[in-house]
Parts: structure tokens; C-alpha cells; sequence
């Protein structure tokens, strides 16, 4: 044992541990207490003490890929004492960092498998005391987010403009495909108006729009709209979807007056009896923490004045009608939408929705004119960082640095990154952990140097491995 006594470790606070784990104070290579060789690909990202210490982690053992959670303790025996053996939670630990290995028997999970533990001591780079007291004030929030390029890959702003542009290329592609299989199956005016449902719906509430979708297709809509207008709509939709009749707050929501609501609870009824409809059920709706201006019931209230404003012709035919004078006449067309959709949903749906349609419905209609054009277009179109998933991702790849997103390619490159290499952990597929590792120095990024180390060590077979995990 390095720097202390096992008597000691009562004093050293676990957090210094977490610390140890996350700089990677540690021998390049690692051995569990039974032999097995541990080699560590990435560390994971800290939980704040929400269960396992980290999440996510990725480590080879005994030539094995394995993802999980890494758990630290003073002491193996704390496992127990803890209670973490009868705990769900600690069944995705897949290592198990300990001072001191006293635990007897050995750790199991509940379901028998055995807890690789690795006896740190014997591996720290430091006397025990010299890393411990280096650790000083520790930024809790910081543990497992360091950024990819906190210098920017040496001030290389178009290279890295250039990744995110490859990969909202990538991104909005797969999204013309999605929609070229889909025409397949369905006719051009319903999956347009399926994607909508789906645009209205994000995020919370993207199953209760494919439900309502299945349950009420756009001849219906179109059908009621041409004989009934905005109202007739409104009714057909809130009703259908379960929210009728409104509560005063919810009338609020869908900017109608209680003589309005009354009104479309009494269109409802005939509407309901006519297209024998049998409305969702209320758990169809995730509505705790939900927004005002993203609700379901205000959502749908605006779609109908757009659908309602589409007749007699219908939904297909105004869009392509609109087509050559986008994208400004998207954005007027989803503007006069009342209740109005925000900005960012407008955004949203216009990079998201109409781009990727227009595009898959013109190679299948044969208009290579048209193709090209909505490949141009796509070149023009806004982006923004207003979402969780792109401000994540953003602050994983630059951390606190200022980086402007305007165009919709970085914005997409922003989510394709964060579905395809963060959220999965292939960072080894990543180009901006490519250029993290050619230019970033000192190597202060996310991705663990021991990516490289063991693409050397074991070569290809393990990158293949990888790759496959």
C-alpha cells in the first residue's frame, strides 16, 4: 500500500476518491483482485452521488469491452454496509474501486455474477496522501464533463465548423430517407401531416401525437375542415385527443373564450357520433413540467387554423404551393398559426419537417430540379442552440467558450454528434474527438487517452470490438 494505512482511509472522503478516478491518477494499466487486466477506455460521467459514483463508463477487462458504472469505496466491505447488495440500482456497476479489499466473501451482484474490484493502492501514481491532498477544492459539477476542445483544437474554428457540418448533412439525409420509406407506405399528405403531429409533439409528447395520427387520419381532417372550418377542426382535434371538454385553463391555452369552448364541446359531439371516434386516454399526454407554450391542447388549437386554412385544396397542396418562395413563406404560413408556435418550434419544424419532405417527396416524384434546390435550401436555413440535447452537446465540445451557432447543419451536426458518439460512448467514431486528439494538447478532453493506448496495444481487433459493443 502507497502513502497510508488501512487504518487511515476512514479519514479520506470518498469524493477524493471520484477525483482520483476522474483525472486518472492511476497506473496506464489496472488489475482487478482476481488477475484480470483492466484497461480504462472512458471514465464515465459523475452522478452527483445519485447511485453509482459514475455512469456510463467503458473499460476493458480481461480482453472483454464492458459499458456500466463505477463505484468507489474506502472499502470493499462497504458495498454491503452501504446496502448497495440489495440495491437495483448498483446491478450496472461493472467496477468496483476500492482502498482496501476486505470484503468476505467476495462481492457478487444479486443475480450471482461476480463485481471486478480493482484495489487502487497498488496503482496510484502518487503517494496515496499527495494525491489526496492535491485534490483541494473539487468543482463536483465538472467531474466526467471536461470538454472535447477547451482550446478549440488549438483555435481551429472552421475545422470544427466543418465536422459539425458533415454531420448535419449526415443528420438531415437520414431524415429525407426516413421520409422517402415512409412515402412508401403511406400517400404524400399523410406523412406530411404525420410529421407535423410528430413536431407538435416533441418532446414529451411524440407518442400521443403518433396515436392521435393513427386514430384520425388527414382525409378526416381535411374532410372536416372544408365543411367546417377552424372550429369544426379544433373540436375534431382536442377531442380526439382526449382534452375535451376544456378546463378554464386550458381554454386559455387554446386562446378560446368559454362561449368558443362551448361551442367546440357541441361540434364535438356531432363529430364524434359522425366518424364514430372514440377519444385517447389521458395517460396518452405527459403534461407534468410541460410548458405552457408547449401543451399538447395549445399545440393543436394551432394546427387547426393551419389545417382550416388549407381548404378546400388540403395540407399537401398549400406546402407546394409554398415551396418556391421558401424559406420565407414557411415562416409566414406557420406564423399566422393562433395560437402562434414559437420561434424555436417554427425553426424546428421548418429544418426538420418541411426540408427533409420536400426533398424526399421531389426524388420520389422524379424532380431532380427540386432536390437539388431543397439541398440548397438547406444551406440557408437558421439554427440555434435552444434545446437540451444541442446546449449539451455544444458545451461537451467547447465547454464555456463562446462557439455561435446560426446555421441549421451545425445545429443538426450538434444532435447527430450527441446521438451517434456521446449518448452511445463512440467517441472513437467521433471528428471531434478526432481532432481533439491531433490538436488539443494538453489532452483535457472527455474521450480517455486510453482509447489510443489500446487501439495500439491490441490493435484492430479491439477497435473492431468496439465498434460492435
Amino acid at each position: 500500500m502507497q502513502g497510508s494505512a488501512s487504518s487511515d482511509f476512514d479519514s479520506i472522503p470518498e469524493v477524493a476518491l471520484s477525483r482520483i478516478w476522474q483525472e486518472g491518477w492511476l497506473a496506464p494499466e489496472l488489475r482487478t483482485t482476481s488477475g484480470e487486466r483492466v484497461s480504462v477506455i472512458y471514465r464515465g460521467v459523475w452522478t452527483h452521488a445519485h447511485g453509482p459514483d459514475f455512469r456510463d463508463a467503458l473499460v476493458d477487462i480481461g480482453g472483454r469491452i464492458v459499458s456500466g458504472a463505477v463505484e468507489l469505496h474506502r472499502r470493499s466491505s462497504d458495498w454491503r454496509k452501504h446496502g448497495h447488495d440489495a440495491d437495483p440500482a448498483y446491478d450496472a456497476v461493472a467496477l468496483h474501486l476500492v482502498l482496501c479489499d476486505d470484503a468476505h466473501p467476495p462481492l457478487r451482484h444479486r443475480d450471482g455474477r461476480p463485481i471486478p474490484t480493482v484495489e487502487l493502492v497498488g496503482f496510484l501514481s502518487a503517494p496515496l496522501d499527495d494525491l489526496v491532498a492535491r485534490t483541494g477544492f473539487v468543482e463536483l459539477g465538472a467531474i466526467g464533463h471536461g470538454a472535447c476542445l477547451p482550446t478549440l483544437a488549438g483555435e481551429r474554428e472552421l475545422d470544427v465548423r466543418a465536422a459539425l457540418r458533415e454531420k448535419g448533412w449526415e443528420r438531415l439525409f437520414a431524415k429525407q430517407l426516413r421520409f422517402q420509406q415512409e412515402l412508401s407506405a403511406f400517400p404524400p399528405a399523410e406523412v406530411l401531416y404525420r410529421g407535423f403531429l410528430d413536431m407538435l409533439g416533441l418532446s414529451a409528447n411524440r407518442q400521443g401525437m403518433a396515436r392521435l395520427s393513427e386514430l384520425l387520419p388527414v382525409t378526416t381532417v381535411e374532410r372536416t375542415a372544408a365543411d367546417g372550418g377552424s372550429k369544426a377542426v379544433t373540436a375534431l382535434l382536442l377531442g380526439c385527443a382526449g382534452f375535451l371538454p376544456l378546463s378554464p385553463g386550458e381554454q386559455a391555452l387554446a386562446g378560446l373564450t368559454p362561449a368558443e369552448s362551448a361551442e367546440v364541446d357541441q361540434r364535438w359531439d356531432v363529430l364524434r357520433q359522425h366518424w364514430r371516434l372514440r377519444p385517447l386516454p389521458s395517460y396518452s399526454w405527459t403534461l407534468d413540467r410541460v410548458r405552457p407554450a408547449n401543451h399538447p391542447v395549445r399545440r393543436l388549437a394551432g394546427f387547426a387554423g393551419l389545417v382550416s386554412g388549407c381548404a378546400p385544396d388540403g395540407l399537401l397542396a398549400r406546402f407546394s404551393e409554398l415551396l418556391g418562395e421558401a424559406p420565407a413563406a414557411w415562416e409566414t404560413w406557420l406564423s399566422s398559426a393562433n395560437p402562434p408556435f414559437g420561434s424555436a418550434r417554427k425553426r424546428q419544424i421548418q429544418t426538420n419537417l418541411f426540408a427533409p419532405f420536400a426533398y424526399a417527396y421531389a426524388e420520389v416524384q422524379g424532380q431532380h430540379g427540386l432536390v437539388d434546390w431543397v439541398a440548397a435550401l438547406w444551406e440557408q436555413l437558421p439554427g440555434a442552440v435552444d434545446d437540451s440535447v444541442a446546449k449539451r452537446t455544444l458545451r461537451q465540445i467547447v465547454g464555456e467558450r463562446r462557439f455561435p451557432i446560426r446555421r441549421a447543419l451545425d445545429e443538426q451536426g450538434l444532435h447527430q454528434i450527441h446521438h451517434q458518439g456521446c449518448a452511445q460512448l463512440r467517441c472513437f467514431e467521433c471528428p471531434i474527438a478526432e481532432l481533439a486528439m491531433r490538436y488539443e494538447q494538453p489532452v483535457l478532453y472527455h474521450v480517455d487517452e486510453g482509447i489510443r493506448q489500446l487501439q495500439e496495444e491490441i490493435g484492430h481487433e479491439a477497435s473492431h470490438r468496439l465498434r460492435e459493443g
